[in-house]
């Protein structure tokens, strides 16, 4: 690894990503992001910038003390970090939300950060599973899940899906999960750069975990304590209570 910074942050650059992260550096020194957790001995947070095409380690990235994990070969992979504000926070591209497991290592790394979590561990990486799943498929890739609720809009679905996957206009698009917290709760955030969709009518209709059409989210809701839609649906929010 080499290492740089700003007046703000720490930047850890892992193997691989060292020319795409150098053209990075001077917009990440001129950002005031709002990472990480107040810290006393006045430390500044540290961002770890990989390229998730030569190194897809993210539990080794989260077992380190960093406040944003973000994936080079996403789309402008420091966009609009300003709006996000969290203790950690992990930006990966589409391509890498496909092949690897994010809600395991992520769930297990807020835990060790915060262990009043732990006896909610199975319920929050069961909910950002379900909403990852849906920011890449329905968000990212732009999925229409009608298609699953019969045979043959079944195999077109898993065609369509397939296509997208391989096309950098789809599959560098990110996925930014934002976690804060403090004594009482935890909240997480999944966010996605689709197209949106009327979540108010989404919203207004019974879910059930049965349905071809809004299962995840009921899943979703089943697991936490609140979930709000915002940005047009491009964002979810969910909130765990810490009792």
């Amino acid at each position: 690894m080499t290492k740089g910074g700003s007046p703000a942050l720490n930047v850890v650059i892992r193997h691989g990503c060292e020319t795409t992260a150098a053209k990075l550096a001077p917009r990440l020194a001129a950002m005031t992001l709002p990472l990480g957790l107040p810290r006393r001995d006045g430390n500044r947070p540290t961002v770890i910038l990989f390229d998730s095409t030569k190194d897809d380690d993210l539990a080794t990235m989260l077992a380190e003390p960093a406040a944003a994990i973000i994936d080079v070969d996403s789309h402008d992979p420091i966009a609009g970090l300003e709006r996000l504000p969290s203790g950690l926070l992990v930006r990966v591209a589409t391509t890498m939300a496909l092949c690897t497991d994010i809600a395991g290592p992520l769930a297990a790394a807020l835990c060790r950060r915060l262990p009043q979590a732990r006896p909610l561990e199975t319920a929050l990486r069961a909910a950002m599973q379900e909403a990852i799943g849906n920011a890449v498929m329905h968000g990212n890739l732009g999925m229409d899940g009608g298609l699953r609720s019969r045979y043959d809009g079944l195999m077109a679905f898993a065609r369509v899906m397939e296509t997208r996957g391989k096309d950098p206009r789809f599959a560098r698009r990110s996925i930014t999960i934002a976690a804060k917290w403090n004594a009482h709760a935890l909240v997480v955030t999944v966010e996605d750069c689709g197209a949106g969709f009327d979540h108010h009518a989404h919203a207004a209709r019974t879910m059930t975990a049965t349905a071809h059409s809004g299962r995840g989210l009921a899943q979703i809701r089943a697991a936490c304590g609140r979930v709000n839609l915002l940005s047009r649906g491009r964002r979810i929010s969910m909130r765990f209570r810490l009792d």
